[in-house]
């Protein structure tokens, strides 16, 4: 199966990426952050920011924002992208987006009027254990990060806002087949 996205090709575009930071992550990251490279080639005619952060909970900050204007923004991105493996099993991508749209320590983020997309990467379920490990959070359900988009930050989800997401469990083909497709050169 493909998929075809249209592409920003000019205004002000933000980005969250959501880089689960779990001990299972090493290889991935490293492969992501290699692949992740032609995104900023994808947007270069954009005025874009990208916001990095992990699956964490306990991180209470973006991990880097990088900038268009940014005179190393290929190696910013790339080191943000390879966050670590000394992250909590536990991989919160919802609450970490919605956290790292609204509490990153950052100023003017995301812009205002910017078309805004959300990418999460992680090789486990939001809230790992099929979600038990937080059931009863309000905010682990996806509904959680469409309230905060369309209620804290004004957007409406398919116009200026959009949610990405790569998630696989280790054990099963869909990951065999990433796994293979990260390793093409």
């Amino acid at each position: 199966m493909s998929e075809t996205f249209s592409q920003l090709e000019s205004g002000v575009l933000d980005i969250l990426v959501v880089v689960d930071n779990s001990g299972s992550m090493e290889e991935e990251q490293e492969r992501l952050a290699e692949r992740m490279v032609p995104l900023l080639s994808a947007v270069n005619q954009t005025n874009w920011k990208i916001g990095v952060t992990t699956t964490d909970p306990r991180r209470r900050c973006l991990v880097d924002l990088i900038s268009r204007d940014d005179h190393n923004a290929q190696e910013k991105f790339v080191k943000a992208i390879r966050a670590g493996t000394n992250g909590t099993g536990n991989e919160r991508g919802v609450l970490m987006a919605a956290k790292g749209l609204t509490d990153n320590c950052q100023n003017d983020w995301p812009r205002e009027g910017s078309t805004l997309a959300i990418l999460m990467l992680a090789d486990e379920d939001n809230c790992s254990d099929n979600s038990a490990d937080c059931l009863d959070d309000p905010n682990a359900s996806p509904d959680y990060l469409y309230n905060v988009l369309q209620n804290d930050l004004n957007r409406q989800l398919g116009r200026d806002a959009r949610v990405y997401g790569i998630f696989w469990h280790p054990d099963t083909e869909m990951l065999r087949c990433l796994k293979r497709l990260l390793s093409l050169k």
